[in-house]
């Protein structure tokens, strides 16, 4: 909890803080993991407020520096939070965190990276990725898929900083695009995660998913297990599911398991995950929309962008990285990748 109060959340000695939980987070252990995460704040911070996320009252929030949404899966306050960032006179008093995957492992995986450290991996992706002709990925499963990066598409940084105009989102540690160049076969070996739901273990180490994808529309998927196979077919059957809307890289190398729910700590997993229908990025840019969002996460991957070998054996090659990069600045990117 360290990282989170030090690096992302930049607790100062005289920060108030406001910690508003989601109610999936009522069960004992839960609540002494809130409890532990009170303690904490109030170590280094002058007073902090653990309360259940009954309401939003914007005269309240702007009497705290800190603002904390804590929840598993939901998006407490979504649209309150949104209008409360927009309407508010800038520069913004109070820092808006959104704490998504409450739980033991997002303290021991992707917060043990800090938030420079990500900042600085992920402008070297992007920098690299928008240079590269082409991006090859790979892995052991039978992976061989090329993606064309295109000018206009856009790229978002996610590693967990609070820019004034969206809430800062964690767990942090990924960049992605939009491009219609994406052709191959990806195996995806890794885990699911979804906006909406999914009936057990995400992960698919024992029952990959293959996916045939011409020009970034998928062709054929298949999975022997039959539980994913049904939640595919269902998917698919809705407008545009079939397209590629996001090509996104995980990069919080702190993440080296994967989690047993749908999370956003396995789509942040080192390497290459595609999400299906809904873009990343604003339909001025990608030209059509989907009203719901399947991440397809790979394990394993190795990634080429050219010639560069970039990422292996869960790491991303930093030196490779500058080389392909060579001094190219990212340029306008998004800060935020769910909200």
């Amino acid at each position: 909890m360290d990282t989170l109060c030090t690096s992302y959340l930049e607790l100062q000695p005289d920060d108030r803080v406001l910690v508003l939980y989601s109610d999936e987070l009522h069960g004992d252990d839960d609540q002494r993991l809130l409890e532990t995460l009170g303690q904490r704040i109030r170590a280094g911070s002058a007073e902090v407020r653990v309360e259940p996320a009954d309401r939003f009252d914007k005269r309240r929030v702007g009497g705290f520096e800190v603002l904390l949404l804590v929840s598993m899966v939901s998006s407490i306050h979504r649209a309150a939070v949104l209008e409360y960032l927009q309407t508010t006179e800038k520069p913004k008093h109070t820092r808006i965190f959104r704490l998504f995957n409450f739980s033991p492992a997002l303290f021991s995986l992707p917060l043990a990276v800090d938030r420079a450290s990500l900042d600085s991996l992920n402008n070297s992706v992007i920098a690299a990725a928008k240079r590269a002709h082409d991006i090859h990925v790979t892995n052991p499963a039978g992976t061989d898929v090329h993606i064309r990066p295109v000018p206009d598409g856009g790229w978002t940084n996610s590693c967990g900083y609070f820019n004034g105009q969206f809430p800062a989102i964690l767990p942090p540690g990924e960049v992605n695009t939009y491009t219609p160049h994406v052709t191959g076969i990806v195996v995806v070996d890794g885990a699911i995660n979804s906006s909406f739901g999914f009936p057990g273990d995400p992960r698919l180490a024992r029952n990959p998913v293959t996916l045939e994808i011409t020009d970034s529309v998928v062709q054929r998927a298949g999975c022997c297990d039959p539980v994913v196979s049904g939640v595919l077919s269902n998917f698919f059957e809705v407008e545009n599911a079939d397209r590629v809307g996001e090509v996104g890289f995980g990069t919080n190398e702190g993440i080296t398991e994967w989690v047993g729910f749908l999370s956003h700590i396995n789509e942040r997993h080192p390497g290459l995950h595609l999400g299906l229908g809904t873009p990343t990025q604003s339909r001025t840019k990608v030209g059509w929309t989907a009203p719901l969002h399947l991440d397809m996460i790979l394990d394993g991957c190795s990634i080429w962008f050219d010639e560069a070998l970039v990422f292996s054996d869960g790491r991303w090659d930093r030196a490779a990285l500058d080389g392909q990069s060579q001094g190219h600045t990212v340029g306008e990117v998004l800060h935020i990748d769910a909200v």
